[in-house]
């Protein structure tokens, strides 16, 4: 569980090396994930499956099943290029006049819009998209992929039985949404403590403690 742990601020990607090829990624365990694919004869596609889906599991705020994204693949043997977009899209029954603007000028969120009544395009289950990441990667893994999906998806599944170290990072990106996750009681029931505290400082300290002992 130790290895999961940051105890500062890391900007560059952890790159594993194998003799078929590196693997990158924010998470240290997501690269691994990769490369244990690619050492088991997996294409560089499979490996971005495994990685991709561990990624999800230990940085859900940035990565998930319900997110999407978008692929360059390149095949040196060939010299071919192919280009797969899987990005979010809007669910087919929304009504642009369930979003109506609000007029206190731009949001708080990452991008430059215009804030709506009770945000309710970034906070609640309307905010969703139609995701595409499980679709993207299929996609990419029935074009190119060498070893079976279970497999592929095996090291998020034991993961996420194992549970995600929550260290100092974690719990600041969950301390940053308490005023969210207050609104919704099964949130505040998981996430919080009173509806005000955040939970995942007490798990830093108990995985900390694991990490000295």
């Amino acid at each position: 569980m130790s290895d999961a742990l940051s105890r500062s601020m890391e900007i560059r990607k952890h790159v594993v090396r194998t003799d078929r090829g590196v693997v990158a990624a924010q998470h240290r365990q997501a690269a691994e994930a990769g490369a244990e694919v690619l050492r088991a004869g997996g294409d560089a596609v499979d490996a971005a499956v495994a990685c991709g889906f561990v990624c999800g599991v230990l940085e859900p705020w940035m990565s998930g099943p319900a997110g999407g994204g978008a692929a360059m693949h390149w095949r040196a043997d060939s010299g071919t290029a192919q280009a797969l977009n899987f990005g979010m899209r809007a669910p087919a029954a929304l009504r642009i006049a369930d979003f109506p603007l609000s007029g206190e000028g731009l949001a708080g969120d990452l991008f430059p819009w215009q804030r709506v009544v009770g945000d309710r395009n970034v906070t609640g289950a309307r905010a969703v998209a139609t995701p595409g990441m499980v679709d993207g990667l299929a996609t990419a893994h029935a074009r190119w992929g060498r070893l079976p999906w279970n497999e592929l998806l095996a090291p998020a599944i034991r993961h996420a039985r194992r549970g995600m170290a929550v260290d100092w990072y974690a719990a600041l990106i969950i301390a940053s949404v308490t005023r969210d996750l207050a609104r919704d009681p099964h949130a505040a029931a998981m996430f919080l403590v009173d509806g005000q505290w955040p939970r995942p400082f007490a798990w830093t300290a108990l995985a900390e403690d694991r990490i000295d002992q």
